[in-house]
């Protein structure tokens, strides 16, 4: 009889350790997939942030793409007038950019301020290589900009602070020849087209930019499964 009780406790025994052990590993599996939903709400979270600011990039970028091309499009005007091509036409134009001697343009990504030391906290590789594509693009369109930046200040920053008290006289029914014959053209024409060729430089960087910010986009988009307007 006490051998019979042994073997019973002996088996209750191993029965309490299974029950324990299948309660420690179903704990674990609770415990891994709550924390597995935990990592994708947080990412999630950072992807959102991630996509709102590179929403941000595109809309600053697209405007400092559009004032590139609308300073080359005025300086292509101005020698147009100048070399006497279509020069009564060309005259008649509204002027469409404002000034052509900004001696300093502003850039900032928002992405590489807030992402550029968290890429390792994101997991979906197609979205960490963007990021990296992202963070160099950013890098060689600064080089650009600041290379930019410097040369209108060593060759405009005077003609800027000269011409200051025209440019707010500058209006809706300013034309490209009231400009021409405001900013002395003529005079400075060798100082506006080659400062132009630094802006030519930043266009072309800014533009590839746009294209890696909206591959990032699109990929976000995806991911996100956003399909409302954004």
């Amino acid at each position: 009889m006490s051998e019979n009780k042994t073997a019973k406790y002996f088996k209750y025994a191993i029965g309490e350790i299974v029950l324990v052990m299948i309660g420690i590993l179903l704990a674990l599996q609770v415990n891994n997939w709550n924390e597995s939903r935990k990592n994708k709400i947080n990412e999630t979270k950072l992807l959102t942030e991630l996509f709102n600011d590179a929403k941000l990039d595109s809309v600053f970028f697209e405007s400092r793409n559009s004032s590139l091309k609308k300073h080359l499009v005025t300086v292509n005007h101005l020698n147009s007038i100048h070399l006497g091509i279509n020069a009564d036409s060309i005259s008649e134009l509204p002027l469409d950019y404002e000034f052509i001697f900004d001696p300093s343009l502003a850039y900032q990504s928002t992405v590489d301020a807030n992402f550029n030391n968290r890429i390792d906290a994101i997991s979906n590789d197609k979205i960490k290589m963007n990021l990296r594509m992202y963070s160099l693009a950013y890098h060689y369109l600064k080089l650009h900009y600041e290379r930019r930046n410097r040369i209108f200040e060593i060759n405009c920053n005077d003609l800027s602070v000269k011409y200051h008290s025209y440019r707010t006289q500058i209006d809706s029914s300013t034309t490209l020849g009231n400009y021409f014959l405001g900013i002395e053209f003529a005079k400075h024409e060798k100082v506006i087209n080659y400062t132009n060729e630094a802006v030519v430089l930043s266009k072309e960087r800014t533009e590839n930019f746009i294209t890696i910010n909206t591959m990032l986009l699109n990929e976000l988009r995806a991911i996100l499964d956003i399909t409302t307007n954004d």
